[in-house]
């Protein structure tokens, strides 16, 4: 038997406890199901059933006058669409952490290279110490992409400029710092 999860037993109303806990047991194992029938990992399974059991409480008010019916299909559908958010955030990362790297120096195969990792780990230190040292629009690019995780369309969008454009920026602006932070190195 699952325990129920803290983020249940930390609702201080007791008829809004009672009523999670309710949903909890009746509709764990189909949340399970639906999670599971777009991913198989494990540990990813039990974050997203804990994300959903959040997104659930927060939607207490929503919940309650909901018929069983409705409320069985809200509850899968939640689930599912927990599910592929965090897929496509996981894409989302994958795709950063791959622009991060040239292709002559990196193969796709090697994200779980500790040797890269440690590589990945010191270009971004390297990059903290130059950060004073780069212009107005290097900065701009590197803290879009990285740091707030924006799209090649997104900051094309604030750039005013095309995708393919704002993508050829950003591997400048990369490869400045880096040049950067080599020349200070030396």
């Amino acid at each position: 038997m699952i325990p129920i999860p803290a983020s249940i037993l930390a609702i201080e109303n007791e008829s809004d406890r009672d009523f999670m806990e309710n949903i909890f047991f009746s509709y764990q194992r189909l949340i399970y199901h639906e999670i599971g029938s777009i991913l198989n990992d494990p540990w990813s399974k039990d974050d997203i059933f804990q994300t959903v059991i959040v997104q659930l409480i927060n939607n207490i008010d929503t919940l309650r006058p909901m018929p069983a019916k409705v409320l069985t299909s809200y509850i899968a559908t939640s689930a599912r669409n927990a599910a592929l958010t965090y897929i496509r955030n996981i894409s989302r990362r994958k795709e950063i952490l791959a622009d991060e790297f040239d292709n002559s120096n990196v193969d796709d195969d090697h994200d779980s290279d500790p040797e890269v990792i440690l590589l990945k780990s010191e270009e971004i230190n390297s990059f903290a110490k130059i950060w004073d040292e780069l212009d107005d629009k290097t900065k701009f690019l590197l803290s879009s992409r990285y740091i707030l995780e924006k799209s090649y369309a997104e900051i094309a969008s604030d750039l005013n400029v095309k995708p393919e454009s704002a993508r050829m920026a950003l591997t400048r602006a990369r490869r400045a710092a880096l040049a950067l932070s080599k020349k200070s190195h030396t």
